[in-house]
């Protein structure tokens, strides 16, 4: 909450000041949560704000709504930029561009300066490998589109921005995710509203979890589906809190096996398949396969799904094989499964899991994704659909992947 005491001149500042004091002393304690307190530099008023350690952050957001709704003529506003460029969000954002591509902070505030002056900036690569390029490509094909989109519907992001500022879903999306881990986790992330990346959602390894209102409403707009709505939005916060409570269970579960290079890959792609799988199939679509196939963000993925869970199982081959050898090799093989493919493909073979053994073997396999294939085709045999044939892994690869590290 923020109350503001306006300054007038003089002694009347002082006594604002005094009186300012000696409401904070009779505040309750707030334990767990932050008061903090400052002189607006524009207006001189004083600012008192409480902050709960659950409050959803959405200062990076604020940021660049200021910063599209503004006409800065001929030259960027470099003092403005150094605050966004200084924002947590706005860090987020080039992090998890960096998961899958390769984008420096100079990048990024270069795309900025030159959307200020509505001049899309020549921007090379930060080195000659597939991910750098990949980065330019986000840039450039994602990211400078959505900022053109946000510039011209300034108004209705505000509108989303203030629904947002009342949301109270921290708890709620905490209670969610940890019903789906197989063992309790302690998941208490910090959670921010941003603006200007590539992806919806992203949940970083270091407790941090953020919601891109520009990248989710314009999507919503293109696919004429209706804006996200407070339930949704809680799930897609556990769908993240989700991952992170995942995250340091594989984690903890690696560390107890002895891989080599290709087995740590082996392991990367079961990982992904079961983290996007169960968060999207049991948070998302409740355990229901078809709203996940209807939803316009997966439906394309499943119109062949079963040439894209053989695409996986060339992957797979091919690093047990040892055709696939080094990170570099390993990123541009799966370069085409960038998006919702994780997702898709986790989901389907989840719930295949799920309608033959139910959710104790989903459990099972997010506590040891090695056992995936093997549970998936004894869960396709054990259902024996023959009038709709589902795709088999080969039992000798299954069997291998099941005991790396042993």
């Amino acid at each position: 909450m923020s109350v503001n005491f306006k300054s007038p001149p003089g002694i009347y500042l002082i006594i604002n000041r005094c009186i300012y004091l000696l409401f904070l002393l009779t505040l309750p304690d707030m334990t767990g949560s932050a008061v903090t307190f400052s002189l607006n530099n524009v207006s001189g008023s004083m600012i008192f704000q409480y902050k709960s350690e659950n409050q959803i952050d959405i200062s990076q957001a604020e940021l660049m709504l200021t910063y599209l709704d503004n006409d800065f003529g001929e030259q960027p506003d470099s003092l403005f930029l150094d605050k966004i460029m200084k924002a947590k969000g706005t860090e987020l954002i080039i992090r998890q561009m960096n998961l899958a591509r390769k984008v420096s902070h100079a990048q990024y505030r270069t795309l900025l300066a030159g959307f200020s002056v509505n001049r899309l900036p020549s921007i090379q690569p930060v080195d000659s490998t597939e991910r750098a390029q990949r980065g330019i490509d986000g840039l450039v094909n994602n990211v400078w589109p959505l900022l053109q989109w946000g510039k011209q519907n300034t108004t209705l992001l505000k509108q989303k921005l203030n629904e947002f500022k009342k949301l109270d879903v921290y708890d709620n999306a905490q209670k969610i995710a940890s019903n789906f881990l197989p063992r309790s986790v302690n998941i208490t992330p910090s959670l921010y509203i941003v603006m200007g990346g590539r992806a919806g959602f992203a949940a970083l390894h270091d407790n941090d979890i953020y919601f891109d209102l520009l990248v989710m409403t314009f999507s919503r707009i293109r696919k004429g589906v209706p804006q996200i709505s407070q339930d949704e939005i809680t799930e897609f916060f556990a769908h993240e809190m989700h991952h992170l409570g995942l995250s340091r269970i594989l984690a903890e579960k690696q560390n107890t096996l002895n891989m080599n290079t290709q087995e740590e890959l082996i392991f990367r792609v079961l990982s992904s398949l079961v983290s996007e799988g169960s968060a999207t199939y049991l948070i998302n679509g409740h355990r229901d396969i078809n709203s996940i196939r209807d939803n316009p963000s997966y439906s394309e993925y499943f119109k062949d799904i079963n040439n894209l869970l053989m695409t996986y199982e060339s992957i797979l081959n091919s690093i047990d094989n040892n055709e696939i050898k080094t990170n570099i090799d390993f990123e541009e093989a799966t370069a085409s499964l960038l998006g919702h493919s994780y997702h898709s493909a986790g989901s389907h073979m989840l719930s295949i899991i799920d309608q033959a053994s139910g959710l104790e073997s989903i459990m099972s396999i997010l506590d040891d994704p090695r056992q995936l294939l093997s549970i998936y085709n004894n869960s396709v045999q054990k259902l024996n659909q023959v009038t709709n044939p589902v795709y088999l892994f080969d039992d000798d690869l299954a069997g291998n992947v099941a005991v790396i590290g042993e």
